[in-house]
């Protein structure tokens, strides 16, 4: 009976302790993966949940899917061909933690605007825009004529690609990692975030 007694202490310790460690928290990496995803697919709500007290503090969700938006020329490139989201990748992410900081970096991988832009438009087309007045602030500022040659030249070809190393930094709330854009300091120095930048 005392040996079956103590089985049953041995086992129930052994599943506890499987249990408890089962239930840790994310790690700083996990997290930046989960918000990073969250960018991915436009869940901006995820993505916001995320964020620390002090941002989230700094900007309600409804005044920051106002101002966190992709940039005009990555939308419009989406938006021109749906296909280019499907290039969006991020990889090699590592964490570094400090007390109750952490730092993580990645590679993002994004389609590469510059080459799309030089295969597709020709200079002397822009030149004559561009003496004409029309300025070109966007992909969407583009005539149709050249947003076809770029929806072909994607159609026929890999969509080029550029690597661009990031940094997501991190803070620790009540044993939870969370994302800190310093939304405070961003909005004093009219510098708003963005998810990524094309170039």
């Amino acid at each position: 009976m005392k040996r079956i007694n103590t089985l049953l202490v041995v086992a129930m310790t052994l599943v506890l302790s499987l249990g408890l460690t089962g239930c840790g928290k994310s790690s700083p990496k996990d997290v930046a993966k989960e918000a990073v995803d969250a960018q991915f697919k436009g869940d901006l709500q995820a993505f916001y949940n995320l964020l620390c007290e002090a941002d989230q503090t700094a900007m309600t969700y409804d005044n920051f899917i106002t101002k966190y938006v992709m940039p005009k020329d990555a939308q419009a490139l989406f938006d021109l061909v749906p296909e280019t989201r499907d290039a969006l990748k991020a990889g090699s992410f590592k964490e570094i933690v400090n007390g109750e900081t952490a730092t993580v970096t990645y590679v993002l991988t994004v389609p590469n605007m510059d080459k799309i832009i030089k295969e597709t438009i020709s200079l002397e087309i822009l030149q004559q825009m561009m003496a004409k007045g029309k300025r070109m602030s966007s992909l969407s500022d583009l005539p149709d004529e050249m947003k076809e040659n770029i929806r072909q030249y994607l159609a026929k070809n890999d969509i080029p690609t550029l690597e661009i190393p990031q940094t997501m930094n991190l803070v620790r709330e009540n044993d939870n990692w969370r994302v800190n854009l310093n939304l405070r300091d961003a909005l004093n120095l009219g510098n708003m975030p963005t998810p990524f930048v094309l170039k």
